[in-house]
């Protein structure tokens, strides 16, 4: 054995080692690579979280402003109908109060007809 090392040739021992220390090293590459491709893989992952978490309170808050300018446009159709309805109640009145005036008879014949024909439908047939 000295005659090989003395020839510049490593024992099997030594070819060994170093065939141990290429394959230790390799490891340690490969672990870097997954390290690296792993941290990679994680901040992508946390980007698409980010913007799948953005894009959802953007769509919340479209949703939230739809909603209200729909509560607005339907508060605002309310009203307008609510003062078209009590401007026609307010008509309807008046025309009644008009007819009652200038012919009280009728009115008050009309009026006991009415009374008799809604007592007759409420009370009860035993």
């Amino acid at each position: 054995m000295d005659n090989i090392k003395d020839n510049g040739l490593d024992t099997p021992r030594e070819n060994v080692r170093k065939a141990a220390a290429k394959g230790e090293r390799a490891a340690e590459q490969i672990s870097d690579e997954a390290r690296r491709a792993a941290e990679s893989l994680k901040d992508k992952a946390g980007s698409a979280a980010a913007d799948i978490w953005a894009s959802g309170e953007e769509a919340a808050r479209s949703a939230e402003e739809a909603a209200t300018e729909g509560w607005e446009d339907l508060s605002e159709a309310a009203r307008s109908k609510w003062k078209a309805a009590s401007g026609n109640v307010r008509d309807g009145w008046d025309v009644v109060r008009d007819h009652v005036e200038t012919h009280p008879i009728r009115s008050a014949v009309i009026a006991l007809a009415v009374g008799y024909v809604l007592g007759r439908t409420l009370t009860s047939r035993d």
